[in-house]
């Protein structure tokens, strides 16, 4: 019966025109050929163009914390820091300097693009903003302390007898009033070691800028690389 079944089928394949079942199978290899191929080539373009995208984001990721970190640090330094900087070490700064709750909104929103530049550079960024947001905390605490003295110096003057300034004179009673102001505000932030704090804030400042300045020439390196990773993956590949 089996012999039977395969003379049978020996026999249809030879009814058949030969050259029809080639061209037949050479056409349905060719065609699934190309259909793959053409399948690989689009993975490819669109992988190549998502990678693309990705050093694209990261590029202006680096351009904006750039931004962000040296105009905080040139608003810091104008308003605040020239000033507590230039006074000695571990002396008391009064002056209050306003801080928002989000002072590194643009770092924290694009801190995950970090991962497409140099590792070595992403390290630098990361410690920057660290000692920064140390220092900020470090102005919140000095700017309570301040206030603080200022409240003490306050409620002193307040407390002065009041004959004994009118003795003065209407202009020696606010000499008076200055002096004893300015003795109770630094004797109060002797007594909750203010010195302390403020040199903290001039310690980490100084830090914030030494990583600045050195990591300047790394954000320059790192937008030209992410550049050329660009350049090459666009020419290579024909991506507009």
């Amino acid at each position: 019966m089996g012999d039977e079944w395969i003379e049978k089928f020996i026999s249809f394949l030879g009814m058949l025109p030969l050259k029809e079942l080639l061209a037949g199978a050479l056409g349905a290899f060719v065609g699934g050929y190309f259909t793959l191929k053409g399948a690989r080539e689009s993975h490819r373009l669109e992988f190549e163009r998502s990678h693309v995208l990705q050093l694209e984001s990261a590029r202006r990721a680096l351009i904006l914390i750039r931004i962000e970190i040296t105009s905080a640090w040139d608003v810091f330094y104008r308003e605040y820091g020239k000033e507590i900087l230039d006074e000695g070490k571990g002396e008391p700064h009064f002056s209050i300097l306003p801080l928002s709750g989000s002072n590194f909104i643009v770092y924290e929103s694009l801190l995950g693009e970090l991962s497409s530049i140099e590792p070595a550079v992403a390290e630098k960024i990361v410690r920057v903003y660290s000692r920064a947001r140390g220092l900020v905390e470090n102005i919140k605490l000095n700017n309570r302390e301040a206030e603080e003295c200022c409240k003490a110096a306050s409620e002193y003057i307040q407390a002065i007898d009041k004959d004994m300034l009118s003795m003065a004179g209407s202009r020696a009673a606010e000499d008076v009033k200055a002096e004893h102001y300015s003795m109770k505000a630094l004797e109060h932030a002797s007594i909750i070691n203010m010195g302390g704090t403020s040199q903290a804030v001039r310690d980490l400042a100084v830090e914030v800028k030494e990583s600045l300045d050195s990591l300047e020439s790394d954000f320059k390196a790192a937008i030209d690389e992410l550049d050329k990773q660009i350049l090459l993956i666009k020419a290579k590949s024909k991506i507009a």
